[in-house]
């Protein structure tokens, strides 16, 4: 699935999540690959479930730097920054604010 750019987190409990498809036609090539993938193990499991959207990620190019640890500092109960893990700032915004 690499060669799609997708990743596909299996469950034990039967439950199959995709990331990183830019478009529903990759998920199905990524569903079918993986449906052949099983059967190539011995499981004769084909993925036929809906599919749910749960997620939508979007990005923005501000066109310039930003000093993410003063951006930290100064919303620190509201962000989450640990660039040793991730580099990026990690802001939550409440559902009542949409």
């Amino acid at each position: 699935m690499a060669n799609l750019g997708v990743t596909a987190i299996i469950y034990s409990g039967g439950k199959v999540a995709f990331s990183g498809a830019k478009d529903f036609e990759t998920i199905g090539k990524a569903r079918r690959l993986l449906s052949r993938k099983f059967k190539e193990t011995g499981m004769n499991i084909r993925l036929k479930g809906k599919l749910i959207v749960w997620n939508i990620v979007c990005t923005l190019d501000l066109g310039e730097s930003l000093d993410i640890e003063l951006i930290h500092d100064c919303y620190r109960e509201k962000t989450e920054y640990f660039p040793e893990v991730f580099p990026g700032l990690i802001c939550r915004v409440p559902a009542s604010q949409f």
